[in-house]
Formats: structure tokens, sequence, C-alpha cells
């Protein structure tokens, strides 16, 4: 099936893609996918639980994930020495798999790729979200209703209540089922209800329970793994707090035996390094790509030909996309919803503006860019300070856009406190600092939202910045 496509491969290695004079050789980076199809196009077993080998990256099998410590060493690396030499012992031998190894993959021909270059790199969607945060957040929140911390009806009642704006307002997560076994959200709601369980849990748990602790841990590990931006020291610390994630989980829940998918989190330190950051591989992209020929099949009702008719619908679908510019002539991509007046904002708005320049400047109170959108009321964090912790953060009052198209926010400075406890940020409400920041000048670009809870004001990151020190 997939011949033709490596001959094409082959055809960019050896001649490469002539843009104009210059020829640019292309290769084979990666392929991403999730663990069923990396393993099928690798070529190493499918069968997870029963054939021994679980890991496309080392040697590991689920006795070693179980009995042993939940370290992987050198020596057990899959290297396409040791995979090509599997590979012949496979040719001379009947048995069904070697070392994990089924068949040799198609894409070995390629002269700059192999499977254990490494060439498969793991999907975090599926991985963390689908697999060990669906699986282990349930187990810890049993314990904490077991102590009788809270209820499964009082979770779910502020699952339901709880006040979400933005592109958070898009990921609500479900209600907890009776047995809590495991989340039964999307791999996007996984995630959001991880990083405001704390928030879920505000004064009712032992901030000292190990348990809770190893649920704060785990937030910690998918703020590093989610990072689009990582120093080396970050992914250094990463190893460090996954491998403890998983001795705590294995030792305080020792009858709940770890999954394949808790040893591949050992290996994202050093993919880290060979990728860059795991979220920029992973499948999300294309499962929302797939989303267009799901509703394509839902809403046409028309499975006669059905490869043909989706293939007809794209096609038409591209056609539509290329009729305008192929890139926009504002680099930024800036799309206004909700325009003001100077003449509606208030005074001290009104001289901030102006001592910036930003007299005939357009002010908006909800604005798109680059697909992200910022409004009135988020926040953005503007300095950092020891441990790589924020300090303040910028709350969006208005923004300005000047005639040259860039982007200025005017926010209220609020001081910012870490609290360790709860993994949260608590803002101070009193602030009397005005201040018209350029968007290249805030600390990340993911806009934050406050939620008050018991009278304070809490911000909780989507991912761990990088590391500025």
């Amino acid at each position: 099936m997939f011949k033709q496509l490596v001959r094409d491969l082959q055809m960019l290695e050896t001649d490469g893609l002539i843009i104009g004079d210059v020829t640019f050789k292309v290769i084979l980076a990666a392929i991403a996918g999730d663990n069923l199809g990396s393993h099928c196009i690798g070529g190493f077993v499918k069968n997870f639980s029963g054939s021994g080998h679980i890991c496309r990256f080392c040697l590991a099998t689920m006795s070693d994930l179980n009995d042993a410590d939940v370290i992987v060493t050198p020596d057990r690396i899959r290297t396409p020495q040791s995979y090509d030499a599997a590979v012949t012992r496979l040719k001379n031998s009947d048995a069904d798999s070697v070392d994990g190894i089924k068949f040799e993959s198609i894409f070995n021909q390629l002269k700059f790729y192999h499977v254990c270059q490494p060439g498969l790199p793991p999907c975090i969607a599926h991985d963390l979200f689908e697999g060990v945060v669906a699986y282990d957040v349930p187990l810890f929140l049993k314990h904490l209703i077991t102590q009788k911390y809270t209820t499964l009806e009082s979770i779910n009642a502020i699952i339901e209540s709880i006040c979400l704006s933005g592109s958070d307002a898009k990921v609500r997560p479900p209600a907890l089922h009776k047995k809590l076994d495991h989340l039964t959200g999307s791999a996007s709601q996984n995630w959001f209800f991880l990083r405001i369980v704390p928030i879920l849990l505000f004064g009712c748990v032992d901030v000292s329970d190990e348990v809770y602790q190893t649920l704060l841990l785990l937030r910690e590990v998918v703020e590093h793994v989610m990072a689009p931006c990582i120093s080396r020291g970050q992914v250094a610390y990463m190893d460090v707090i996954i491998k403890d994630y998983l001795q705590h989980r294995k030792d305080l829940f020792p009858d709940v035996k770890l999954r394949p998918k808790h040893h591949y989190m050992l290996h994202y330190a050093s993919l880290t390094l060979k990728f860059g950051p795991l979220v920029r591989i992973w499948t999300m992209r294309f499962e929302n790509k797939h989303q267009y020929f799901k509703k394509c099949v839902r809403n046409s009702r028309n499975f006669v030909n059905l490869t043909g008719m989706l293939a007809s619908r794209h096609q038409l679908l591209q056609a539509y996309l290329s009729a305008s510019p192929r890139f926009p002539t504002n680099p930024l991509n800036i799309q206004i919803n909700t325009t003001v007046g100077l003449s509606h904002v208030s005074p001290t708005l009104f001289d901030c503006i102006v001592s910036q320049g930003l007299r005939s400047a357009q002010l908006c109170t909800e604005v798109m860019i680059k697909g992200t959108l910022y409004s009135k009321g988020c926040v953005l964090p503007l300095e950092v300070g020891l441990a790589n912790k924020v300090t303040s953060f910028g709350k969006i009052e208005i923004l300005a856009l000047a005639v040259d198209t860039s982007v200025a926010a005017v926010v209220t400075v609020h001081e910012a406190q870490f609290e360790h406890n709860i993994g949260c940020y608590v803002l101070e409400r009193d602030s009397l600092m005005l201040k018209c920041v350029p968007f290249d000048c805030f600390l990340d670009y993911y806009p934050l939202y406050v939620h008050t809870v018991s009278d304070r004001d809490l911000v909780v990151l989507k991912h761990q910045l990088v590391d500025r020190h």
C-alpha cells in the first residue's frame, strides 16, 4: 500500500524539490500517529497486552513495567542496528516476532529515515489525555471521596455551574460517572479537567494528602509536556518529575497495574530533545481535519461510493479556499470583532492610549490574532521571577490596532502569587497601574481566564512558560 509513497519520498531524497533556481532536498523526519497506527507502520507487534513487548522505543515488557523500577536503561533503547538484527533473526526463524518486531517496515528503504531513529513519535493526546489522565485522575478522586473530603455530586455540581469564558467554554468537561472508572470526555476536555481540578477541590482537601500531591504532580508533568517552547533544563526537570510521578502512582496504588501508556511517558524527555516539543507532532490537527469528512457523511447520508463522494467534496472545499489569496497581506491575520470609539473609553484609558501615540488607533474589545481570540477580561503573563514563576499578569481592558497593523493591549497589572498546594496563581485584586503592552512583549500568547473561588481570583496556566533564566 505504501510502495508508491515510498518511491515518491525516495525521489524527493535524491532529486529534491526545485523552486525557481534552487533545489531543496526533502527527507522524511517523522510519521505522526497513535500507538496502533505507529506500531503497524513500524512493523511492531500490535497486541500490547499479550505479546510481551509493549514499546517501539525500547525492549520493555509488561513485567518490566510493573515489577521493576520505573526507569529505562540505555542498553535497552531500540536503535536501527538492533532493529535490523532482530529482522535478520526473524527471517531465519519460524517465530511470529522477535523483540516485538513482526516484519520490516517499508519506510526503512528510505536513505535518511528509520523507524528506530526514532521516526515514530508519540501522540500525547492518546497517551496522556485518553490514557494516563483518563484513568489515573478518577483513581485519585475515588481516594479523595473515600476520605470524605468531597463527594461525586459536589464535583459534578461545580463542573456544571463553573463560569467559563473564551476557548475554555468550548471544552467544559462532562459530568463524572458513578463508577468513576475513567474520564469520558475528549482529549481536550480531559486536559481542561486536569487543569481545573484543584479549583473543583478548593478548600475541601487536606493538601498534605499524598494522593492529592500526586495529582498536582501529574498536572505539572502535563504542563511541561504540553509546552510549545521548552528549554533543555526544563526537559531534564520533566524527566525527573515523570519518574517521580510513576513511582508515586505505583506505590500508592500497587493493586492497579500501570499501563503501557504509563511506560511511554518515560521516553518523553529524550524524545523531546530529538523531535522538539511533543505538542507540535501530536495527531490532534489530523483528528480535526478528519471531522470535516465525518460531517460530510452525516449530512449527506450517502453511502454509495463513499470515498469518491468525500474526495469530490474535499476538492470543492480546497477550490473554494484557494479562490482567496493564499497568504494574507496582514502577517498577523487579524480579525476585528467588536470596535469601540475613543470617546467611549474612560479618561484613564484615554490618557494611557494617547500617551503611547495611539490616538488614531482602532479600539476593540475583542480581536482574533493568528486564530487566537483575545477579549476584554482575559489575562496574559507579564513578568516572571524566581523558579520561572509568573509574578504579574496583565488583564486586558481594551485592545488597540495601530495604523501599521500592530496590536497593543491596555492592561491593568495584577501582582500574582503562586500557591503550590493548589497549583494556581492567586491575583491581587487591587491594581492602580494601567500599562499599554505590545503583544510581542507578553511572555506567552495564550489568553487565560480568571476563576473566582471563595473570594479569591485564581489563574491556571495552560502550559509551562519557557525558562528565561
